[in-house]
């Protein structure tokens, strides 16, 4: 959708309770505007979508034991919590944030850790770079495109990835979207658990995060060729 600057005659009585409301649901006058006259008109906004998407994968991802809703915003934010079985078992967070960039929504998954442990964060950058390796190989080889991540060496963010740069999503369901995303999540979460309980052993780790990565992505089509 593609916005444009228009003029409106409204009553003040009418701003003053949109503007009220506006502010009760964090948003500004024109994005309320917009979201009451396309719900009036049948239509969906980009943010609304959003949310959609945002409730379809909390539906889902509370269907699994591991994983705990923390923070949830109609702004585009939704994190969960859960833990390693490492020593004093540090805590892990999983990000996903939405956006709009040039007219396109995105998506992005952060994964976040707040260690300072040298040998733990050796172990987090060894098990994200197998990830990638097999994210990169799988993702063309099951949707021939390209996939953007991120592994930063000075940051509690050590793993980042970008969903639908430069990929029209427009004729794709968001139960869809949702489906694929929480999927992603499910197994990110358990090849990292994998890995960890196996961290005495990881000779065949990446064949073995191969395989969940096969498990739970290899099904999805969601790009359409």
């Amino acid at each position: 959708m593609q916005k444009s600057l228009y003029s409106l005659i409204l009553f003040d009585d009418v701003v003053e309770a949109v503007d009220r409301m506006a502010y009760e649901r964090n948003m500004n006058r024109s994005q309320l505007i917009n979201e009451i006259l396309a719900r009036q008109v049948g239509l969906l906004t980009p943010d609304q979508r959003v949310k959609k998407i945002i409730n379809k994968i909390i539906e889902m991802v509370n269907k699994e034991e591991n994983l705990q809703v923390k923070v949830q915003s109609d702004s585009g934010n939704l994190q969960f919590g859960t833990f390693l079985r490492y020593k004093y078992k540090p805590s892990i967070k999983y990000a996903f944030d939405f956006y709009t960039k040039d007219h396109e929504r995105y998506a992005m998954l952060k994964v976040v850790s707040r260690t300072k442990s040298p040998e733990l964060c050796a172990h987090l950058r060894n098990f994200f770079n197998i990830l990638a390796n097999i994210d990169r190989n799988r993702f063309n080889e099951l949707h021939s495109k390209e996939v953007i991540t991120c592994i930063p060496d000075d940051s509690n963010n050590r793993f980042s990835r970008e969903f639908f740069s430069g990929i029209s999503i427009e004729g794709i369901r968001d139960e869809e979207i949702a489906e694929y995303l929480t999927r992603y999540l499910i197994m990110l979460d358990e090849s990292l658990k994998y890995y960890f309980s196996h961290i005495d052993n990881l000779q065949n780790a990446a064949k073995r995060i191969d395989a969940i990565y096969l498990k739970h992505m290899s099904n999805i089509r969601l790009y359409r060729l």
